[in-house]
């Protein structure tokens, strides 16, 4: 039989830089080497910029629209370069560090999608929403992790010589300025 044994450590404080946008916890005591688990509650704020996860709204299709439609042309999506990921999520935010991620995001407008750059692996219907449970992802930095929630235009193609999938996805309304880029992505 082997028995493990758990020690609880508190952080006997928490201090925050905001220059660097880092939180450091000293554990009060001196830890020895080996594994622990690191428990956190967090929770983030939408920001007001485009950094870390926010509302984008097209002022280009959304300003002759009432309320409920300037809603459905809104998207929730992401920047996490070059380290605004902290920002959403507790994580070793340095480009060096690699994390896999499992994505489940509830969507609670039957009009908007969850989108990820890892495929859906389902979609549950949940009351008057929709859970999505995304694939998980290979290891990679956090910047490059991304989601977005919203109504979107989607342009699917494939390379020319491999013939690999090429999905784009652009505000809703917006699919015929994203032909360019379907055509860059495809041509490579």
């Amino acid at each position: 039989d082997r028995k493990e044994q758990f020690h609880c450590v508190v952080a006997k404080s928490r201090e925050y830089a905001e220059s660097v946008d880092r939180v450091t916890m000293p554990p009060g005591v001196k830890l020895s080497p080996g594994q622990y688990t690191l428990t956190l509650l967090f929770s983030g704020k939408f920001s007001t910029e485009q950094k870390g996860i926010y509302v984008a709204n097209n002022p280009d299709l959304s300003s002759n629209l009432d309320k409920i439609e300037k809603e459905l042309c809104a998207q929730i999506v992401m920047v996490l370069e070059p380290t605004f990921a902290r920002q959403v999520f507790p994580c070793f935010d340095e480009s060096n560090f690699r994390s896999s991620f499992q994505l489940n995001l509830f969507v609670e407008n039957s009009a908007f999608v969850a989108v990820s750059n890892m495929p859906t692996k389902s979609i549950q219907k949940m009351g008057t929403g929709r859970l999505f449970e995304f694939q998980q992802s290979p290891p990679m930095p956090t910047y490059l992790f991304c989601f977005a929630m919203g109504r979107f235009d989607t342009l699917k193609g494939a390379t020319e010589k491999t013939k690999i999938p090429v999905n784009v996805k652009c505000p809703f309304g917006m699919g015929k300025l994203a032909d360019k880029i379907l055509h860059q992505a495809t041509s490579a």
